[in-house]
């Protein structure tokens, strides 16, 4: 009886084995689909990243885990990818030309005294629209006055921080990075 139940158990475990180890297939998908920014088809890999990183797994599958017992006869090429996080500049204008503006009693007065608020102004802004751009290892750093107003972008014009990621093929990237929110 032992015999036949650990032959059952056995045949139950072989059987259970499958060419991709552990991932599912749209986790897998992740490593054809992030290349190209999760275009039309990819919504499922696109979902399995997400959750894969609300649940604190790391956004990709180990490459192990996709590659199937064919896959190892093929020409060995390493397939890894990188993460982090780069400041986003939007599609901008820059200012030409500045005028500084004042309100209230600015300088009248035996001391110069009385209530007074000044600011500058663009009044001239370049013709040219600059694409966006993402710096990578950078972090926008936005600093606002008491008033809310911005004031200072480092990088220049930057608006956010966003976290991406690239497929790399011997340490080559293959596509583009994919940048989240």
């Amino acid at each position: 009886m032992n015999g036949c139940l650990s032959a059952v158990l056995l045949m139950l475990l072989m059987s259970s084995i499958s060419p991709a180890r552990a991932a599912s297939q749209d986790e897998c998908s992740i490593w054809l689909c992030l290349p190209g920014g999760f275009p039309s088809g990819c919504e499922g890999a696109r979902n399995a990243m997400v959750n894969r990183v609300k649940h604190h797994q790391s956004p990709l599958p180990d490459w192990s885990e996709c590659s199937t017992t064919e896959d190892q006869a093929l020409p060995e090429s390493q397939l890894a990818y990188s993460e982090g996080f780069a400041a986003y500049v939007p599609p901008h204008r820059i200012c030409e030309r500045v005028e500084s503006r004042s309100s209230g009693s600015c300088g009248s007065g035996r001391n110069g005294g009385g209530s007074c608020q000044s600011w500058q102004v663009c009044t001239q802004w370049s013709a040219t629209v600059y694409p966006e751009a993402h710096f990578p290892g950078a972090f926008c750093n936005v600093q606002q006055g008491a008033d809310g107003e911005v004031w200072k972008n480092q990088p220049a014009y930057c608006t956010k921080t966003q976290r991406y990621r690239v497929v790399l093929e011997n340490g080559q990237p293959i596509g583009e990075p994919y940048y989240e929110g």
